[in-house]
């Protein structure tokens, strides 16, 4: 591990660190346990919710005692942000960071509307919380009525960045799903194409709003699945590779 954190530290080049913020998921947080702290420092890792959720009108009312089924404390502290939504702007808000690091992949869960314009993210996390909810029935992922509520939170997230004159720290981690091992062998790939498609809709639909430098994109090779990877398999579960070209563009970052 010595020798793997010397060679990324000369990698680096930068006098300080880069803070960085992530709105997403293990896409962009799991490269970063690899990279020195002396060059790539992680604020904070929001997960587990949808920009949604971050950006609904209101909060929705819960207590610690709601979350007490949740064992982990970080799968509960992301619900209780979820809920709350209230964390990424209070990031943004206090100017926390150098970069804000974004992916799209945890867009994969359904949401609900609780109250009008009350959203909550029905991530496992949540699932595992066993929290009934009234209101209107789960919008599922990658459906063109959730993404019409996406493109309004979105809308809602570029004025926010704007108005604290950070749009221009944003980067987008332009992931796609995959269904290659590293090896060349295949996973089942049921609704890969079709999400991958809607995935485009969402980055089209940024680069309306944000120049095509703050999109950080990969490689097919680069987004080829990894057997052994530490959370599992699954189609946004990308080996070494990826990890280092992620790393890459961070460590040229001169903002």
């Amino acid at each position: 591990m010595s020798n793997i954190s010397e060679t990324m530290s000369s990698l680096c080049g930068r006098a300080t660190p880069l803070n960085i913020l992530i709105f997403g998921s293990c896409v962009s947080r799991d490269p970063l346990a690899i990279a020195p702290e002396s060059c790539l420092h992680l604020v904070e890792y929001i997960a587990r919710s949808s920009l949604i959720s971050a950006f609904a009108a209101e909060p929705w009312p819960h207590s610690e005692e709601d979350l007490q089924a949740i064992s982990s404390p970080f799968r509960r502290r992301m619900v209780q942000w979820d809920l709350g939504n209230t964390e990424l702007r209070r990031q943004i808000e206090e100017h926390t960071f150098d970069i804000l690091l974004m992916d799209l992949v945890d867009e994969r869960f359904a949401v609900q509307e609780t109250s009008p314009g009350v959203y909550v993210t029905l991530s496992n996390e949540f699932v595992e919380a066993k929290i009934e909810l009234s209101g209107g029935p789960a919008l599922a992922p990658w459906t063109e009525e959730r993404f019409a509520l996406w493109t309004s939170a979105w809308s809602e997230f570029v004025s926010v960045l704007g108005q604290s004159q950070q749009l221009h720290r944003l980067r987008i981690n332009e992931v796609y799903w995959s269904s290659e091992f590293s090896d060349g062998t295949y996973a089942p790939s049921g609704g890969v194409s079709h999400i991958n498609a809607c995935l485009q809709d969402m980055y089209d639909h940024m680069r309306h709003d944000i120049p095509e430098e703050q999109f950080y994109r990969f490689t097919t090779d680069e987004l080829k699945l990894d057997k052994n990877h530490q959370w599992g398999i699954a189609s946004y579960h990308f080996g070494r590779p990826y990890w280092d070209a992620l790393l890459a563009k961070l460590y040229h970052e001169t903002i």
